[in-house]
Formats: C-alpha cells, structure tokens, sequence
C-alpha cells in the first residue's frame, strides 16, 4: 500500500513539475536575472527596474535579437513617494516576434560617462510558438442525427 502512495505522489509531482508552456504575458524583476523565461509568438513581456533618473542614471539597451524580440519602448514609472530625488521604475516592453531563443542586456549607466555601467541586467528569453487553443467538440445541429 505504502508503495501505491508514494507511487501516486511521484506521478503527481512530475506531471506539476514539467516545464510550464509559453506565456502570453510576463512580467520580469530585478530578482529574474540571470534566469531564462519563456514566452509565446506575441506574448508581451515587461522587464521592471528600479531606475533613479534624477541621479543622471538610466537603462539603456545593451543587447537583444530583434529579429526574435521587438522592442516597442520603455516607459518611466514614478515612485509613489513624494519625497524629492525619489526612484521609480523603468518598464521595458517587448513582444514576441518569431521562434527563438536570446539573451536581453540591459545597463544601468550615465549616458556621458565612459567605462563599465553601475548595474548590468541579463535574461534568457525563448520565443516559443503560440500556444494552440483546443477546439469545442462539434455538437450535432438539430437536423443532424446524433453520432454523425
């Protein structure tokens, strides 16, 4: 019996544990670097990074295959805080565009200075294609016979 239990929790543990499909939206933090992600032909993905333009800093966009991902833009969100010099968050959007797998760079740097950028950003992302939506099974329509 024991050997039934630990059977059925095995089973159980990999069918919750394979690889998750593709998504059509995710959003990234500064904790996914490093880290490879996957999402769907036009599935959105947003990157969130803590940014502090006042101190002349910003992301800028080191590397990515637009060929695979489209690039979009970034936006600036602001703190919530009302306290003068406060950071915000740079949001950087991207989509899907073709099946692949690339590396998207980000650094965090003053446009004018030369030399390595304070912070660096890297993640994995693989295009993967769209996620295939099942069909309904067809219902007869009343003047067709059941079964055909």
């Amino acid at each position: 019996m024991r050997f039934i239990i630990a059977l059925a929790i095995f089973l159980v543990a990999v069918a919750c544990g394979g690889r998750r499909g593709a998504e059509t939206e995710v959003r990234l933090t500064a904790r996914d670097t490093g880290k490879e992600r996957h999402i769907a032909v036009g599935g959105k993905l947003t990157i969130a990074l803590p940014s502090n333009p006042t101190t002349g800093y910003a992301w800028e966009l080191a590397s990515s295959d637009s060929a695979i991902l489209d690039n979009p833009g970034h936006d600036f969100v602001p703190p919530q805080s009302t306290l003068t010099g406060a950071g915000g968050t740079e949001e950087w959007h991207f989509v899907g565009k073709s099946t692949g797998k690339t590396e998207v760079k980000l650094n965090y740097r003053r446009s004018w200075e030369k030399g390595p950028p304070l912070e660096t950003y890297s993640v994995t992302i693989v295009v993967d294609p769209p996620k295939r939506t099942k069909r309904a099974p067809k219902t007869p329509s009343p003047s067709e016979p059941a079964g055909g």
